[in-house]
């Protein structure tokens, strides 16, 4: 077996090192600050912005941003793969089409390349789909008459066929609307459903929250909390008459996750001037409030996303105040930590829109804020006080490897190795895992062998002897001169294994006796042919496996061809004995194909 070594990155370094140092590598490093952003120094555009999204939009593999201007255009932004964004292009709306507010990237044709929803922010305006190109380029491919005025849409299969639809809330009025996609990207207007004594809803997340396998959603509201709306699988929604969170905060932002690692969807509401609000959920759909978290500013957008790669998702919130952007720590257990806000010397951003990604191509999420203002958008760094190191590591295929948090695990993965400092700031190691594989697959010939594995280097061994070296037999084949049990050991991209053992039957076979008695053919299909001459005598037959177990028995007085259907009889090697009057045996090893 090859020698494990791995790879460690730390802030761009790369270190090769030995796995035992990797061990001793779990000390962590303290800090005064569990999470931290830096600003990139980019004002990006000078007009108010609404909704930002990320997204590898040229297929260049980083992250690209798609905006839209208050009230004016729409703007895409190529990624120089630094973090530095230009203006790629500007899509100017028609007459009316301009009040746009919320965007959203998905494969919504199944091209492989993401193409963006564009919400309508009031009635008047059209449900916009824009298709990528799949180099960056966006052209309107369909405007929808939707009646709906909205902040940002779900995007969900609520359905089950396997393409993303749209399920648009109304700020302007009770109406939810559900926008059907034919696969290509072409979306019709489905069943619509009116809420009741709910009024405006200013953001909507999808998720399975009753655990019956489709998607459901929750919107909320300024003024009555939150409401869960039931899906019954083909995408049409019922209010389920439950109201979440509180009626006294005004919500106007929610997100859904896993909050405290139960494996059901948990829901996040933000308020505008009010508390931050953690709604738990018991998998069935029932909602009970967890906690809340004072806060003074408005809350516009809340992206869950786990920044410290301890497991679970942490809540990101882009605010309307001069606290822009918010970063709450998750313990895993649903209990939050302010871990970040924007506060002097870093810029305000008074923001509609952000979303959160690697921006900038290093371990750490940053951020693409949308700023309501005149001095452009804000693109901050991540640069977490907490440790986060990346680990790549290769064992041969049959072997096993060892974390740093002492998990194990012998096929390809990833896993993050988490480690808690005294202050309680997360040290992480983020460990990739490959595994090289070894073709130990083989075939039989009559008595031959033969490896499938090429550019390999090959030992034979018999399993029968205790598994001992054939001595020579270092060939791709080997011919068995005796019965028994045999497999070989491949060596192969600097890694051996084993194959199973095969057994083989060599004397006392086909020249058991000279006489007429013979098979044909061998490799057999369908019918195996047993030629028995002009012997009339009774013969009794059998076809048994190498094991001895007789799967097939009859007795023939038939002289010339007795065909044998095989039908019955799976691909392997078989022997078929023929018993003469006076105990006169003859045997012959066959394939069956």
């Amino acid at each position: 077996m090859k020698k494990t070594t791995s790879v460690i990155k730390i802030s761009g370094i790369t270190i090769s090192i030995l796995l035992s140092f990797l061990l001793t590598f779990s000390t962590v490093e303290l800090c005064a600050q569990c999470c931290n952003f830096t600003n990139s120094g980019q004002n990006l555009d000078s007009l108010p912005t609404f909704g930002v999204a990320l997204g590898d939009l040229n297929g260049d593999g980083d992250v690209d941003a798609f905006t839209i201007d208050a009230y004016v255009d729409i703007k895409i932004f190529s990624n120089n793969g630094s973090g530095l964004f230009t203006l790629s292009q500007t899509i100017t709306p028609t007459g009316g089409e301009e009040n746009n507010m919320g965007v959203h990237l998905a494969d919504l044709d199944n091209d492989g390349d993401l193409d963006a929803v564009v919400v309508p922010f009031y009635n008047s305006t059209s449900l916009k789909i824009y298709k990528n190109n799949g180099a960056g380029t966006f052209t309107l491919f369909q405007s929808i008459s939707s009646n709906i005025g909205a902040r940002y849409a779900g995007i969900a299969d609520v359905d089950g066929d396997n393409d993303l639809d749209i399920v648009l809330p109304g700020w302007m009025g009770p109406a939810v609307g559900v926008f059907k996609n034919n696969g290509s990207g072409y979306f019709t207007v489905g069943s619509a459903l009116s809420l009741v004594n709910f009024g405006s809803s200013n953001d909507i997340a999808m998720a399975d929250f009753d655990g019956d396998g489709d998607q459901d959603a929750v919107v909320v509201s300024s003024s009555m909390g939150g409401r869960l709306l039931l899906n019954n699988g083909t995408g049409t929604f019922t209010d389920a008459g439950i109201t979440l969170g509180n009626i006294s905060d005004s919500y106007h932002a929610c997100a859904a996750g896993d909050l405290d690692k139960d494996g059901d969807a948990d829901m996040v509401f933000g308020c505008m001037y009010g508390p931050l609000t953690i709604i738990r959920n018991d998998g069935a759909g029932n909602f009970t409030i967890l906690a809340t978290y004072p806060g003074s500013n408005y809350d516009m957008h809340i992206k869950l996303v786990d920044y410290d790669y301890d497991g679970d998702p942490d809540i990101f919130v882009s605010t309307y105040g001069s606290n822009g952007l918010e970063v709450w720590s998750n313990d895993g257990e649903a209990n939050l930590s302010l871990c970040y806000e924007n506060v002097s010397p870093m810029p305000g951003t008074y923001s509609h829109g952000f979303d959160v990604g690697k921006i900038n191509g290093d371990a750490y999420y940053d951020t693409f804020m949308g700023q309501f203002g005149g001095d452009g958008d804000k693109v901050f760094f991540g640069a977490p006080g907490f440790s986060v190191t990346a680990v790549n590591a290769s064992i041969c295929q049959g072997d096993s490897y060892t974390f740093p948090d002492g998990f194990v695990s012998n096929i390809p993965c990833m896993h993050v190795s988490h480690f808690l400092a005294s202050n309680g700031c997360d040290s992480n190691i983020v460990g990739t895992l490959t595994v090289t594989p070894v073709n130990v697959m083989m075939s039989l010939n009559q008595v031959t062998f033969t490896a499938q594995a090429a550019n390999a280097s090959w030992q034979w061994i018999n399993c029968t002897n205790g598994f001992s070296v054939i001595p020579n037999a270092t060939a791709q084949t080997y011919t068995a001169t005796q019965s028994g049990s045999y497999a070989v050991i491949v060596t192969q991209n600097g890694c051996s294994d084993t194959s199973q053992c095969l057994a083989v039957i060599v004397t006392g076979i086909e020249n058991a006796n000279e006489n007429t008695i013979n098979i044909f053919p061998n490799p057999v299909d369908n019918v195996l042919n047993i030629n028995a001459g002009t012997e009339t005598l009774q013969k009794n037959i059998n076809i048994s496996d190498l094991y001895g177990r007789v799967l097939l028995e009859f007795t023939s007085t038939a002289s010339g061809i007795i065909p044998v259907t095989m039908n019955e009889i799976h691909a392997g090697i078989y022997i078929v004995q023929i018993r003469m009057p006076h105990n006169t045996i003859q045997r012959f090893r066959f394939v069956k194909q």
